[in-house]
C-alpha cells in the first residue's frame, strides 16, 4: 500500500460511492433533478445549474475535509493502541 500510494496508484476517492443504495440514491435525484430542469425556462435553468454547481463544490470541499480527519483520527487511534494510552 505505500508504494501504491507513492506511486500515485491508491486513490481511495475512487472507490467512493460505488454501493448499490448510492447508485440508486444517486440515480434518482438525477432523474427528479431532470423532471424539473424539463420544466423551467432556459435562463432559470443556467442559473439553477450555477447554483447546483456551487452545491456540488461545497459537497466534495466537505467529502476531502471528512476524509483528512477520519484518516488522522485513525492514525491517532492505531498510535494510542500501540502506545497503551487509555
Amino acid at each position: 500500500m505505500i508504494k501504491e500510494i507513492y506511486q500515485g496508484d491508491f486513490r481511495p476517492a475512487d472507490n467512493i460511492g460505488m454501493s448499490e443504495e448510492y447508485q440508486e440514491k444517486r440515480q434518482a435525484a438525477y432523474g427528479l433533478g431532470k423532471q424539473f430542469m424539463d420544466r423551467l425556462e432556459s435562463s432559470d435553468k443556467d442559473e439553477l445549474s450555477k447554483v447546483l454547481e456551487a452545491h456540488m463544490e461545497v459537497l466534495v470541499a466537505g467529502m476531502e475535509e471528512g476524509y483528512i480527519y477520519g484518516f488522522s483520527d485513525g492514525v491517532k487511534l492505531i498510535m494510542e493502541a500501540i502506545m497503551g494510552k487509555k
